[in-house]
């Protein structure tokens, strides 16, 4: 039996369970959202400790829900579907990142950061070559224009 835990979108689990499924296992209790310290906002440092904290939790929920899958958890990682650049921008606009309470704090503009920066190209990059070696004749049409590009480069080079 698996329990599905959403990464990319913060969502609520279906209300009841689908009739093949055994019956539903009790929830795990959401975390509850720090607070700030008397009168005061938290600190870089418990902001951070938090954060790690919050990140560590999902990756052990991630790797058990992988580990219950039908081939233990090795097939659980090789036969995700990776995320498309759609899902990638919903992870970012729903802070998927971060831990309850801590909208506007460092890990919340960190995050955006590396998502603007890193996270969304990386994923555009990756499925663009998923989807050129995918079929032989996107990869000749990927070959030509890219030979054709250096050709191009080359000649403007040598002049």
């Amino acid at each position: 039996m698996t329990i599905a835990f959403p990464l990319l979108r913060r969502e609520e689990p279906p209300a009841e369970p689908a009739p093949q499924q055994a019956p539903a296992v009790p929830e795990p209790q959401p975390e509850a959202a720090l607070a700030p310290q008397e009168g005061g906002s938290m600190g870089a440092l418990e902001q951070c400790v938090a954060t790690v904290r919050h990140a560590f939790r999902v990756a052990r929920r991630r790797g058990k829900d992988l580990a219950e899958r039908d081939g233990g958890w090795v097939n659980g990682l090789l036969a995700a579907k990776p995320p498309s650049v759609n899902e990638q921008r919903a992870y970012l606009a729903n802070r998927g990142w971060l831990p309850p309470g801590h909208e506007g704090g460092i890990a919340d503009k960190a995050g955006v950061w590396y998502q603007r920066l890193i996270g969304i190209p990386g994923v555009a990059f990756g499925n663009a070559v998923s989807a050129t070696f995918a079929r032989p004749f996107r990869l000749c049409v990927a070959l030509v224009v890219l030979a054709a590009v250096i050709a191009l480069a080359w000649t403007a080079v040598s002049l």
